[in-house]
């Protein structure tokens, strides 16, 4: 009997690892990061500062059956739950720039 021909695992020789990357390329994606970093910061202030605003216009602007229903409530625990969603991707954030 005829054997196969053996098969080829790899069609293309292993790649080498990469060169080491320069010292100043390093230091401009440093301070690339920490400038997105800080924008991020910035906008993150904004969006919080910009959801509680929304959330005590809508409870003074609810009328008084929504509010004497527990709307007003239901809107403050909402904001609440929303604030602490941004806090913690802030949180995140920071830890990986660690």
């Amino acid at each position: 009997m005829r054997q196969p021909p053996p098969r080829r695992v790899a069609a293309t020789p292993i790649p080498q690892s990469p060169p080491p990357a320069s010292e100043a390329v390093l230091r401009r994606l440093d301070d690339t990061s920490n400038a997105l970093g800080a924008l991020l910061y910035g906008i993150s202030a904004l969006a919080r500062a910009g959801l509680a605003t929304i959330g005590i216009w809508i409870i003074l602007h609810m009328d008084t059956g929504s509010r004497s229903q527990g709307g007003a409530f239901y809107v403050g625990i909402g904001v609440v739950i929303a604030l602490a969603w941004t806090v913690g991707c802030l949180i995140r954030l920071s830890l990986r720039r660690r």
